[in-house]
């Protein structure tokens, strides 16, 4: 497996680069403690499977337009935000090595900065 992800991961580095990019852009936050709180969920180490999925879907759909970066942050945050209330429901310690956001922030801010990040979702949707 680790044979195909070398081969893999250099192909699609510029993708995964914009990925990055587009999350960060597109989380726009009003307060500090919800960027702060949601930052530290998504930019944790994951992978971006999911984003990285959609891309390379439209792009094997024939889509070559600039939006495709922009709609693969719908699956990372509504991701990032099952994680952050599967956390709580589980009450977990750690996620990817690091403090979980309700251990750090609280339940209550845990709970809304998920909503946060389904809204988010939705409204680029």
């Amino acid at each position: 497996m680790n044979d195909i992800k070398q081969k893999i991961l250099p192909l699609v580095k510029d993708d995964l680069a914009a990925i990055e990019i587009a999350l960060s852009d597109h989380l726009t936050p009003y307060l500090d403690l919800v960027s702060k709180t949601a930052r530290h969920i998504l930019f944790s180490g994951g992978k971006r499977i999911r984003p990285l999925l959609m891309v390379l879907s439209a792009r094997l759909c024939g889509y070559r337009g600039a939006s495709d970066k922009i709609y693969s942050c719908v699956f990372e945050y509504l991701h990032a935000a099952t994680l952050m209330h599967d956390d709580l429901v589980d009450d977990a310690d750690m996620r990817r090595g690091r403090p979980v956001a309700h251990s750090e922030w609280g339940n209550p801010t845990a709970v809304l900065v998920g909503d946060f990040l389904l809204a988010r979702a939705i409204s680029i949707c």
